[in-house]
């Protein structure tokens, strides 16, 4: 009589990989006398199959970026601008805020306020375009404008 034994190990693989699983599978008499030291081990070896589905890679959407990123918050800054200077051909371009009766923050308020924006410049998807982001003056009124409009709305709704 024999008596058979099954060892299965696992390991945890990354999710691409599939679970890679040993047998080992051992025949061992049932009564074994005590002069006798021959066992016998077959081991199995299988190479792990991997289907199609656990190999697809699934596809990232491109993240959007906040709509509250300078980068975004530029695009509409400019497009609005252009829209307003279409209509008032006669005011040039480094008159518009002036024009619309908006202040324009000093130099010195436009650097201290650097330090309060993204320090990495993105594109649009959301990709690090340049680690140390070197924002332009109207992009940081295009921002502060927008912190102020947020700071109004929250405090309209409290």
């Amino acid at each position: 009589m024999l008596l058979n034994m099954e060892i299965v190990a696992r390991q945890p693989l990354p999710v691409i990989a599939p679970i890679i699983s040993v047998s080992i599978t051992a025949s061992i008499p049932a009564f074994v006398p005590p002069t006798s030291s021959q066992i016998s081990i077959d081991v199995q070896l299988s190479p792990p199959t991997v289907s199609s589905q656990q190999l697809e890679l699934r596809p990232q959407l491109p993240r959007q970026l906040s709509p509250n990123r300078p980068e975004v918050l530029i695009q509409a800054y400019l497009a609005e601008k252009a829209a307003w200077l279409a209509q008032h051909p006669t005011v040039r371009p480094t008159e518009y805020r002036k024009s619309r009766k908006w202040k324009t923050p000093r130099p010195k308020v436009l650097k201290e306020q650097v330090f309060y924006m993204p320090k990495e410049r993105r594109d649009l998807t959301g990709t690090i375009i340049a680690k140390k982001a070197n924002w332009s003056n109207e992009e940081i009124i295009a921002w502060l404008d927008n912190e102020e409009k947020r700071q109004e709305e929250e405090c309209n709704t409290l």
